[in-house]
C-alpha cells in the first residue's frame, strides 16, 4: 500500500549503479576490519554455499562506502519529500496503488487518505494493527477491499509476522510474541506428552506380552509325591518321569523309587473295585 522513499528517489538507482560498476570486483575488496565482520563471515560460511558467499560478501566488504555515496543527505531529503513522508503528505504514499487510483467517490479517498493517520496512530499504541480493526474502520465500505476472503489460518493468528506493517521493538508487539510462544511451548510439550504416554502404553502392552510368554515357559511341574520336592518345566520332556494314564488325571512322579511307589498305588487304587 506503501512505497519506500528508498525506492523513490536517487538511492536506488545510484546503489543499482555503484554496485554494477566496472569498479566493483570482489578481488580489489579486503575484509574490513573489527571483530565484528570476522564473527559475520564465520557465520555466512555456516549457512552460505561458496558461490552465495562470494556474491554476498563482497556486498557487505562493499556497503559501507557505497552507502555513504548512494545515500546523500540530498538524496535522502528528496527521496522523503517525494513520497510524502517529510513533510507528510498521504497522497504521493498512495500514488502508486493502481486500486486507489480507480476510485472515483471523493468521500471514499478521503477515507483512504486518512487511514493512514487513524492506523499510524494505533501502531503508535500497540506497534501492529489486527484484522478487526481494518474491519470496523470499513465497515461500511465492502467495496474498498478488492481481496478475495481469506481461508485458513486466520490473520490475527499471524499476527506477529504477517502484519502489513508493525514496529517490532514496541512493549505491546512484544508481548503479543511472547503470548504467542508461550502457547506453541505449551502446544509442543503437550504435544510431546502425548507422545510419551503413547510410547509409555506400547511398551506396557509388550512388557506384559514378554512376561506372559515367560510364565508359560517357566511353569514347573512338581512330584505327585507330597514329600518330594523334585520338579521339571512343564515342557521338559524327561522320560524317566511317569505319568498315571487314566483319563483326565494329572498325577507325575520323578524317578525317585518312593516316588514310583506311589505312582504304582495311585494306579492300583484308580483300578480297583469300589468298596461298598
Amino acid at each position: 500500500m506503501t512505497q519506500s522513499f528508498n525506492d523513490a528517489g536517487f538511492m536506488h538507482k545510484n546503489l543499482h549503479s555503484l554496485f554494477s560498476s566496472n569498479h566493483y570486483r570482489y578481488d580489489d575488496v579486503t575484509d574490513p576490519p573489527g571483530e565484528v565482520y570476522g564473527q559475520l563471515k564465520q557465520y555466512l560460511q555456516l549457512y552460505l554455499e561458496p558461490a552465495s558467499l562470494r556474491t554476498v560478501w563482497k556486498c557487505f566488504c562493499s556497503a559501507e562506502s557505497i552507502i555513504d555515496k548512494a545515500c546523500t543527505e540530498l538524496n535522502v531529503m528528496s527521496a522523503l519529500k517525494s513520497t510524502g513522508v517529510t513533510p507528510r503528505d498521504n497522497k504521493p504514499i498512495l500514488g502508486k496503488n493502481p486500486e486507489f487510483g480507480m476510485l472515483t467517490d471523493r468521500t471514499k479517498i478521503d477515507k483512504v487518505l486518512n487511514c493512514i493517520d487513524h492506523f499510524t496512530d494505533l501502531y503508535d499504541q500497540k506497534g501492529m494493527v489486527m484484522e478487526e480493526e481494518y474491519d470496523e474502520y470499513f465497515l461500511e465500505d465492502d467495496d474498498i477491499d478488492t481481496q478475495p476472503p481469506r481461508v485458513g489460518m486466520p490473520l490475527n493468528e499471524m499476527s506477529t509476522n504477517r502484519q502489513r506493517f508493525l514496529i517490532d521493538s514496541h512493549p505491546q508487539f512484544l508481548l503479543e510474541v511472547s503470548r504467542k510462544r508461550l502457547i506453541a511451548e505449551e502446544a509442543a510439550a503437550e504435544k510431546l506428552a502425548r507422545a510419551e504416554a503413547r510410547r509409555t502404553a506400547a511398551d506396557n502392552v509388550q512388557n506384559n506380552a514378554i512376561v506372559g510368554v515367560v510364565a508359560v515357559t517357566t511353569s514347573w511341574r512338581r512330584c505327585s509325591n507330597p514329600v518330594c520336592c523334585n520338579k521339571i518345566t512343564m515342557k521338559s520332556k524327561n522320560a524317566e518321569w511317569s505319568k498315571c494314564q487314566t483319563k483326565r488325571c494329572n498325577t507325575w512322579v520323578c524317578s525317585e523309587n518312593n516316588c514310583k511307589a506311589i505312582l504304582q498305588q495311585h494306579i492300583i487304587a484308580q483300578h480297583s473295585p469300589a468298596v461298598v
